[in-house]
């Protein structure tokens, strides 16, 4: 996958976390926690950018176990990041119940997508 192609559809998956924040503030009017949205779309954005990159890199690489590497460092960062998210915002706010965790499960779901469907595109190049 190029660059250009990627950073189209990165910023078009960051667009779509902030449409399905506002549709679960939709659903659930109760639901207030803008600040742990934007934390879960930088985090993983973040991490989105720097694998992609690693994983081109990987993809070059003459070890052929790289790009295996580099998908499971992606799902460890990731596991790690989330739950000290989550820790932090919890200490940091104490929110009186436990809906802060769907806005922020959505956004790793969409960025878990976008992540499986660029690393297989990485993987195979046409």
């Amino acid at each position: 996958m190029k660059l250009n192609e990627f950073l189209i559809q990165w910023v078009l998956t960051i667009l779509i976390c902030f449409a399905a924040y506002a549709g679960l503030t939709w659903l659930i009017p109760s639901l207030d926690y803008p600040q742990l949205n934007i934390i879960a779309i930088a985090i993983f954005a973040l991490i989105s950018l720097g694998i992609y990159f690693l994983s081109i890199k990987a993809t070059q690489s003459s070890n052929k176990n790289q790009f295996l590497n580099v998908v499971i460092m992606n799902i460890f960062i990731k596991l790690i990041l989330s739950f000290i998210a989550i820790i932090a915002f919890v200490q940091m706010n104490a929110p009186t119940d436990k809906l802060y965790v769907l806005p922020f499960m959505v956004v790793y779901l969409i960025f878990t997508i976008f992540e499986t469907y660029f690393l297989m595109k990485t993987a195979k190049p046409n």
